[in-house]
């Protein structure tokens, strides 16, 4: 029983997949330069597309971190409420 061929592309992108988990688990920025033998088009991890839609400039990251405070008041101040009145009904 012989194996099935595998195409170039799928290795390719598995080796895309596996840098993309290495640098999560890690916690570190890397990069990757593939290339096969019988592609003339090198294969560049990450993509420029994902490297620009990961950027973000000072603004954009100070609207967020305050968005996220936000909802953690509110979600705080909810179960600050909720604990005043179970304390108003047990007196």
């Amino acid at each position: 029983m012989t194996r099935k061929k595998v195409k170039l592309s799928s290795n390719v992108n598995d080796a895309s997949i596996k840098f993309d988990e290495l640098s999560t688990l890690c916690g570190i920025e890397a990069c990757a330069i593939m290339y096969g033998p019988y592609e003339p088009q090198l294969e560049i991890w990450p993509s420029p597309k994902g490297v620009q839609s990961k950027m973000a400039n000072q603004e954009t990251f100070m609207k967020q971190s305050v968005m996220m405070a936000k909802k953690q008041v509110k979600k705080l101040r909810k179960y600050n409420r909720e604990k005043e009145i179970t304390m108003l009904f047990v007196q």
